[in-house]
């Protein structure tokens, strides 16, 4: 490595700043995508079928035409971390995985806290999981190994830090049997970020629970500024193969924040209060804000940002002037606690085991992006991601967590419209959750299709406010936008109602989804019929002996995209 090489490491600065980098997001330059042509999707005849294909593994249906390869398939799949990481294998080696970079727990909130950037946490768990396997003993089984490692959680803080200076030194034995080629790039960026963090000593990095893949990716995200460039070289460095990819939902270098909006009125700001809060605490509302208003707040905010007056360097939309009040800065900035180590709640076998106290108080409307200063921003998605859309052959939205994994791929500008029109798919499956969690307690199928139905057209063109003061997260104002796109901002009560207004949509529901597929094992109640009368096939796959863990598998979920392949071809 060159002396210029070695200043760059040392330093904040853009090495070469005259090279402006492709982004897609509100939070750096807004990149405008020519749209896909190609007319768009009809909605499918109504079947006359009442009743669910049964689709069991020993009926009568000949298994040689159930069993098309599924290796060259060239698949576009959304998931989370957790949910999706679990049937990844599943896919051919033609898949897209698009991510999300909102996660804000575990190892990704610390460097969030100390280092800002987009969250890797997700992306890094992909990752490991598309690795082919190798022997323990092989040089890449060590890589594997040593990316995979977490330092103790429980240990510590003089601990931890001693075993990450064997680390950074090179002398621990996470090191061994990997090729020295390999380990000068490896240590390099380990050392990166032990300068990074110097620079930062103030804040206090703390080193529990901290995953050595994330560091990795997060010390090359910010040598090269780029995530894309981060992500080729972690693959690269794994042998993970080239033809299947991951990619950011939005290309950015800033921090994704994303807050849920409640029924209720109330707002819960970060992917972990809404999904896993470490620490059980009341939503956000104006009430709880105006008590706050004299609270300090230090803001940890891009040099460029101004209040009124953001450049284009962040891309946000500068749709008002004014102060936003100390307490909204307070909501954003400052978490109810740590999400360093955290357990997950609401993940029981069953939603009614789930206590007051991990349940939501109330059902979550929708799911935004929001700035620094607690204003609905509007990103656009990665052009990875739209190019992805037209020209696969396969939309999967995996299983996993609706609202924090799935919803932040979906809430861009323009992703509607890219399922919609994309002349390649031949399908647009919806892997439905055997089981609701936190964030879905008590949804119906019907329930997730409404979701996501009313999420894609939202923001497929989203209303901005335009007024002199853009309202902040927490305004009564904000909190009555228009919803956008057709359909009833509240959800009507009966089943023809619902039918009916999901038919108002501009987008309709089978442009946006053609199968839902579902395990018979599953404890999420299925509207057959009024699924089947929007133009969206129902797939049952009837439990057996492979499938009565309740969850999709990587065996059921092939079986779920033969059955789709098998459908499209004759149809």
């Amino acid at each position: 490595m060159s002396p210029a090489d070695l200043t760059i490491l040392c330093t904040d600065q853009e090495p070469y700043p005259s090279l402006r980098r492709v982004s897609s997001s509100v939070f750096d330059t807004p990149v405008t995508s020519h749209p896909i042509e190609g007319s768009a999707f009809q909605p499918a005849e109504t079947s006359s079928r009442t009743n669910t294909p049964d689709h069991s593994s020993t009926g009568s249906t000949d298994r040689k035409h159930l069993s098309p390869d599924l290796t060259d398939v060239s698949i576009c799949c959304i998931s989370g971390g957790t949910g999706g990481n679990a049937i990844c294998s599943a896919f051919g080696r033609r898949t897209t995985f698009i991510l999300p970079i909102s996660d804000d727990g575990g190892s990704s909130s610390e460097i969030l806290r100390c280092l800002g950037g987009p969250s890797i946490g997700d992306i890094r768990s992909r990752l490991i999981r598309l690795a082919p396997a190798y022997a323990s003993s092989s040089s890449l089984g060590a890589i594997i190994r040593l990316l995979s490692y977490r330092l103790p959680a429980e240990a510590s803080e003089q601990e931890v830090k001693s075993l990450w200076r064997e680390i950074v030194e090179g002398t621990s034995e996470l090191w061994d049997g990997v090729a020295e080629d390999r380990k000068e790039i490896l240590h390099r960026f380990f050392v990166h970020f032990e300068s990074e963090i110097l620079q930062r000593a103030h804040k206090g990095f703390s080193f529990r629970n901290c995953s050595l893949g994330n560091v990795f990716l997060s010390s090359a995200q910010r040598f090269f500024l780029s995530l894309p460039a981060a992500i080729f070289l972690f693959a690269s460095i794994t042998e993970i193969q080239s033809q299947c990819s991951v990619i950011p939902a939005i290309l950015t270098n800033h921090t994704a924040t994303i807050a849920a909006e409640l029924e209720n009125g109330e707002t819960i700001v970060g992917q972990c209060n809404i999904s896993h809060p470490a620490v059980t605490e009341p939503a956000l509302s104006d009430s709880t804000v105006e008590s706050a208003t004299n609270r300090s707040y230090s803001s940890p905010l891009p040099v460029q940002v101004r209040l009124g007056k953001v450049g284009l360097e962040d891309g946000i939309y500068s749709l008002g002037r004014g102060g936003v009040s100390q307490s909204s800065k307070k909501a954003i900035n400052t978490p109810g606690g740590s999400n360093l180590v955290f357990k997950r709640t609401g993940e029981a076998e069953d939603e009614n085991s789930l206590d007051a106290t991990q349940g939501l108080t109330s059902r979550i409307k929708r799911i935004l992006y929001i700035n620094v200063y607690g204003q609905e921003i509007f990103p656009t998605p990665n052009p990875e991601f739209l190019s992805s859309l037209a020209t696969r052959e396969l939309f999967v939205y995996s299983c996993g967590s609706l609202w924090t994994s799935i919803m932040p791929c979906l809430a861009l500008e323009g992703v509607g419209s890219a399922i919609a029109t994309s002349t390649s798919l031949k399908a647009k499956i919806f892997l439905l959750n055997s089981s609701n969690d936190r964030e879905t307690i008590g949804y119906t199928a019907l329930t997730y299709i409404e979701a996501i139905v009313r999420t894609l057209n939202r923001h497929d063109s989203p209303v901005r406010q335009t007024h002199s003061r853009r309202p902040s997260l927490l305004s009564s104002t904000f909190l009555s936008s228009s919803v956008g796109g057709g359909g009833n901002a509240s959800t009507p009560t009966t089943l023809d109602a619902r039918k009916n207004n999901l038919l108002s949509f501009r987008i309709k529901p089978s442009q946006l989804i053609s199968h839902l597929i579902y395990l018979e094992s599953g404890k999420v109640d299925i509207e057959t019929d009024v699924i089947e009368a929007l133009g969206i096939k129902v797939i049952r796959l009837q439990g057996t002996n492979r499938f009565s863990n309740s969850r999709f598998s990587t065996e059921s979920t092939k079986e779920a995209l033969r059955h789709v392949m098998l459908d499209t071809s004759t149809s």
